[in-house]
């Protein structure tokens, strides 16, 4: 939809900024303000003239009336392409060149922060096998425009390169076929062209069905996607289940380290199916009592004990028959001193 004044301002209505579309209303607004030749005055090519008097009458008042009326006319087309929740923005800018510095201030260094996101989107880029090969090259050169706006331009080589290593099965023998096809031919548009018609061939070829090569393709990347998915969900709930048994207070477990005391290979026989019946010793490993009723561990204390008790009756019968026996030692051998000394 377009709209003409009479002094042939063209206004025609684009996608409104809205944040999120800053690379292709940037290019779609430029182009707007190019067409009706506003754009030397956004970027201050063309700035306003500076006032010529002589005896007190401005001699250029034309052009600067002219100047101003394309200033108006950009920032008109700024403006209403602009979404109303942005337009707060520019608003109070009196110049389409204060405008669009604004607008870049904004924008243009958020989407700078994005080009390397952008850079590995379009690297890793997937055909989608809903969408034709030719849609799938629109894709990925609306990515490489993308980047160019952000200054990170990729070249035609890497778009064609990345096309064909992005294609399914069933478009190997044309990727070996592209290689023989002389240098100075490899252009997007001609590989575009040879796409176009391999896609049809191979439609003709399976009555407009999928490729069966492309089919199982699909079908196991959607496998692998969903193995994955219920991978991750099961280890999420076995992790939720063991933390949930710790905390209940699973037998075999001491402390915060959570560390289990006894033999790793029995550890399951020692705990019952969950209903908590059977009970093993961690001292006999035998099943119907607790450790700490043990009859072999009372045993072996009743013998250990035993064992003590004659240790020490022995030490202190000894220690009573030293004791006995010194005052008649000490006496005997204080004769034989005196009779040395006489």
């Amino acid at each position: 939809m377009a709209s003409a004044g009479s002094s042939g301002f063209e206004m025609r209505s684009i996608a409104k900024l809205n944040g999120k579309n800053w690379s292709s209303w940037r290019f779609g607004d430029t182009l707007l303000l190019e067409k009706n030749k506003l754009m030397r005055v956004v970027q201050k090519v063309d700035t306003k003239p500076t006032q010529i008097e002589t005896d007190d009458v401005i001699t250029n008042q034309a052009l600067i009336d002219a100047w101003d009326m394309k200033d108006i006319e950009a920032r008109t087309v700024i403006y209403c392409n602009v979404e109303p929740d942005f337009q707060v923005l520019i608003e109070g800018c009196s110049t389409s060149a204060a405008m669009w510095v604004r607008l870049l201030l904004q924008f243009a260094q958020a989407a700078a922060a994005n080009a390397n996101l952008l850079l590995g989107k379009f690297f890793y880029y997937k055909y989608d096998k809903e969408h034709s090969v030719l849609s799938h090259i629109t894709r990925l050169s609306s990515l490489a425009k993308e980047l160019r706006n952000l200054n990170s331009p990729v070249t035609e080589q890497q778009l064609i390169m990345r096309t064909l290593y992005s294609l399914p099965p069933s478009y190997r023998p044309f990727q070996s076929s592209w290689l023989s096809v002389p240098v100075a031919e490899h252009t997007l548009l001609n590989l575009t062209s040879r796409l176009v018609a391999e896609e049809a061939m191979n439609r003709a070829i399976n009555n407009g069905e999928m490729d069966p090569a492309d089919i199982v393709f699909f079908a196991g990347k959607s496998r692998q996607t969903s193995a994955s998915s219920s991978s991750i969900e099961e280890t999420a709930m076995s992790a939720r289940g063991r933390y949930n048994n710790y905390r209940q207070g699973v037998r075999g477990y001491r402390g915060r380290g959570g560390a289990y005391r006894g033999h790793k290979h029995d550890y399951g026989s020692r705990h019952s199916s969950g209903n908590g019946s059977t009970i093993i010793c961690y001292s006999c490993d035998q099943s119907g009592h607790k450790a700490h009723n043990c009859p072999q561990r009372t045993k072996k204390e009743s013998i250990r004990e035993m064992t003590t008790s004659t240790k020490i009756a022995r030490r202190s019968d000894v220690s009573q028959a030293h004791s006995a026996s010194w005052p008649s030692n000490h006496i005997v051998f204080m004769l034989i001193l005196q009779h040395q000394t006489t």
